[in-house]
């Protein structure tokens, strides 16, 4: 059963207040760029495809709670290399 409009409305409306999926994964994509990584590299620290991680720095699909933690968790480390890269 697919999502009626109303629902996909509701639901993206709920994902907003909540902060869900608000993590900018731009700077995901700086980063990962930055040390040469692949979205293959973090879509497997993730646990997702690489389409997953594409949409994701694109701004096209919302992380969910559970992904928004590792995908901080990895951003972190990111930065960490970075810093010590430099």
């Amino acid at each position: 059963m697919s999502a009626t409009p109303l629902t996909r409305q509701i639901r993206s409306t709920v994902l907003e207040r909540s902060g869900v999926g608000s993590l900018d994964c731009s700077r995901l994509r700086r980063l990962r760029k930055q040390l040469r990584l692949s979205q293959d590299d973090v879509a497997d620290w993730v646990g997702v495809n690489r389409s997953s991680v594409s949409h994701w720095e694109r701004g096209r699909r919302r992380l969910s709670a559970d992904h928004t933690r590792l995908v901080a968790q990895v951003i972190t480390e990111l930065e960490r290399l970075a810093r010590e890269s430099t």
